[in-house]
């Protein structure tokens, strides 16, 4: 693994070098210094340098860098009333550039556009301009063809059907905005999004469908994957469905190839590939929030559940199951509190406690909703009036719950603290040596025996 937290650092330092970072002081420059000295002390290093260097090249060649003016050829992601741009001339943009819908549902186009209006605020960049022509994506139909059947399944739920193109689909432009705001108050926001929770859904019942169809080990493995890459492809590859699908992909040719399953590496090749495919997803607030929780549950709360292992056994399976989803999540909520502050300038306090409620239910939800679909996309509607009435006394629970936890103080805190990046390497540091310090602890002294309650 060790050679992978190499090539991501060197990656790293590609992307940084290349986007010209302009840190006050002498700082950056010694990161880097101290970077390629230590590539360059140990002769087995000089690879990374080289690697560096590939790096460096393949994002010039990837990177759009020209002016937003003239004419130009856009891939466009139309979500509601708005359009994000994801390259230009066919590269990509370190740049947040919104179009105007006028119309076209959601899916992915290929406009070739005469830019003639640019509005900047915030760091956003509004275009306008004139649109010369359009290409739709081919696999818009599929989607099409998914979003219509949600919409026949629950057709008269509104919410319901909002709630499942946007959980199932990415689709999100039709989420209300106050409940939109209640779901990040309460840190349930990932919920609405493709997660790694509906990829591993998809895995296991297309694997369930092939086991008793297909005798061929490998071949249902393989079916699986393509039928996952066509999902992915169908919904778009943005940084968290990424993530999910390098990470599913991996499970799977580890288990037709008959390797070990190690989610670490999974977790650093996802960060390579996914880095090098969107360079500029570095930066982005889903890309730092997504890899920052995947990466503490892996790395960081394994420390704190063998210390509260040791130091407290519940024989209470039920409250043993609470106690460590609450840990899991305040872990979560430490490791990603920077981001937050960072770039919504709000403090989560307790929001973390959300999760023992919202997760468990959320995903019951999402379950049933993904179950529905996929019998309508093979024709199966008889059952349609049942799991209905099901879905909808679940989301009405679900969506109690969310107004009820939104009403708690302290959830989060507004704050108009503009924090500096230097607060936030100082924050890690902290973090990086108490992880090393409890790990010291456990590995020389070991734990005092544990506190037993019934």
């Amino acid at each position: 693994m060790s050679e992978l937290i190499r090539i991501f650092s060197a990656l790293i330092c590609a992307v940084l070098l290349y986007m010209n970072i302009k840190i006050t002081g002498i700082v950056f420059i010694l990161l880097i210094i101290t970077v390629l000295f230590y590539f360059f002390i140990k002769e087995k290093n000089l690879i990374y340098v080289i690697l560096l260097l590939v790096f460096y090249i393949y994002l010039n060649l990837v990177t759009y860098n020209g002016d937003l003016s003239g004419e130009r050829k856009l891939f466009v992601k139309f979500d509601g009333r708005t359009g994000t741009v994801l390259r230009i001339d066919n590269r990509y943009t370190d740049k947040r550039i919104f179009i105007n819908n006028t119309g076209y549902p959601y899916g992915f186009y290929t406009l070739t556009y005469k830019i003639q209006q640019i509005k900047k605020k915030n760091g956003i960049f509004t275009i306008n301009g004139r649109l010369k022509e359009i290409k739709e994506g081919k696999l818009n139909f599929i989607r099409n063809f998914m979003l219509q059947k949600l919409e026949n399944a629950f057709d008269g739920e509104y919410d319901i059907s909002v709630f499942a193109k946007a959980a199932v689909l990415g689709e999100k432009g039709n989420i209300d905005e106050e409940f939109n705001r209640m779901f990040k108050n309460t840190g349930l926001s990932h919920l609405i999004v493709i997660s790694g929770l509906l990829i591993g859904l998809i895995i296991i019942v297309f694997l369930k469908i092939f086991e008793n169809t297909i005798y061929s080990y490998k071949m249902k493995y393989i079916l699986t994957w393509s039928l996952l890459s066509v999902y992915c492809a169908v919904i778009g590859f943005s940084v968290s469905v990424l993530r999910t699908y390098i990470t599913g992909s991996i499970m799977i040719f580890s288990k037709i190839f008959f390797e070990e399953k190690d989610s670490r590496k999974s977790f650093f090749i996802s960060l390579i590939v996914t880095v090098m495919i969107l360079p500029y997803s570095l930066f982005d607030i889903s890309f730092q929030l997504s890899y920052g929780a995947v990466g503490s549950i892996l790395f960081i709360y394994p420390v704190f559940e063998r210390l509260y292992s040791a130091k407290c056994r519940i024989k209470d399976n039920f409250i043993n199951h609470i106690l460590k989803t609450a840990l899991l999540s305040f872990v979560i909520q430490i490791m990603t509190f920077p981001v937050f502050l960072y770039n919504f300038q709000t403090m989560p306090v307790f929001s973390f406690l959300c999760n023992i409620v919202g997760i468990p239910l959320g995903t019951l939800l999402i379950q049933l909703i993904f179950l529905v679909l996929l019998l309508n996309v093979f024709g199966i509607e008889l059952f349609n009036k049942i799991f209905l009435l099901i879905i909808k006394f679940i989301f009405n629970a679900f969506e109690t719950i969310i107004y009820f936890l939104d009403k708690i103080p302290l959830l989060q805190i507004n704050t108009e603290i503009h924090i500096h990046w230097v607060f936030i390497l100082f924050y890690y540091i902290i973090i990086a040596a108490g992880i090393q310090f409890l790990r010291y602890y456990e590995i020389k002294y070991g734990y005092k025996k544990p506190l037993s309650i019934k």
